[in-house]
């Protein structure tokens, strides 16, 4: 695969015993997971995805659910509430919290960037090691990409190499097991994620990436639109239009 460059600065992988994932049914991670499955093989993968309380928890989580159904990988659902309660009031990504932002009320700066939640990206990470150490899998695979630290308005500093970084520097610390942290993507856009994904077969209408989505309701079902304004949709629009590619989710998802 031309891709096996993402993992050259894996030492000693072939030590790898089990990944474990932070699966969150966006693309990021829902491409993440089909590329190391591509490597490594289901049985090697054990995703873990969390419910913090976000506006669009069922349907990212329905999501999750979906992608490891179909790729044979044991998936955990871990609920941690509290990230809600202590960020409700600074994060518009909270159930009953404030108004989310549209990609333009940041980078007009009218709106500072609600769509980040205080240290989330250390707090996943933190279960994801614990998880790791505690079931005996050696390393945590994290679906960090250079879109959603590039542009210096709609910056997420937990998403950066910087952070990645410090993080192996913490996880070296462990005098009683080494643990390995993948994150292949760190260096990617989003467009990029996009080439693989079609490499891979990645359904893309197995992932969601609104912060905002609408719901409505028609025969029993309910149908998941995309609010196409937000920092998130903006930005999944934008790299399909840049790889010529359909969003089979643009009209929403019937569930």
């Amino acid at each position: 695969m031309k891709y096996d460059f993402l993992l050259e600065n894996i030492k000693n992988i072939d030590d790898i015993n089990k990944i474990i994932i932070n699966l969150s049914g966006g693309l990021d991670s829902t491409i993440l997971i089909y590329f190391l499955k591509n490597y490594f093989g289901s049985n090697k993968i054990h995703a873990i995805s969390f419910d913090y309380e976000q506006k669009h928890n069922f349907i990212e989580l329905y999501q999750s659910k979906k992608t490891t159904s179909k790729l044979n990988i044991k998936h955990t659902i871990i609920p941690i509430p509290f990230l809600g309660i202590i960020t409700r009031s600074s994060s518009s990504l909270i159930k009953y919290g404030i108004q989310t932002p549209s990609y333009e009320d940041i980078i007009t700066n009218s709106k500072k960037l609600t769509t980040y939640v205080p240290f989330r990206n250390l707090i996943f990470s933190s279960i994801t090691l614990s998880f790791a150490e505690s079931i005996n899998a050696n390393s945590i695979a994290l679906g960090l990409q250079y879109g959603d630290y590039e542009n210096k308005k709609y910056e997420y500093w937990d998403c950066s190499p910087l952070f990645l970084s410090k993080l192996q520097e913490i996880v070296s610390l462990n005098s009683k097991k080494k643990m390995y942290i993948f994150a292949p993507f760190i260096n990617l856009k989003k467009e990029d994620e996009i080439s693989i994904a079609k490499e891979l077969n990645v359904p893309f209408e197995d992932t969601w990436t609104c912060y905002n989505p609408t719901i409505r309701t028609f025969e029993n079902q309910k149908i998941y639109i995309p609010c196409d304004k937000c920092p998130s949709c903006v930005s999944r629009k934008n790299a399909f239009y840049i790889k010529k590619t359909i969003d089979p989710l643009v009209n929403g998802i019937i569930i």
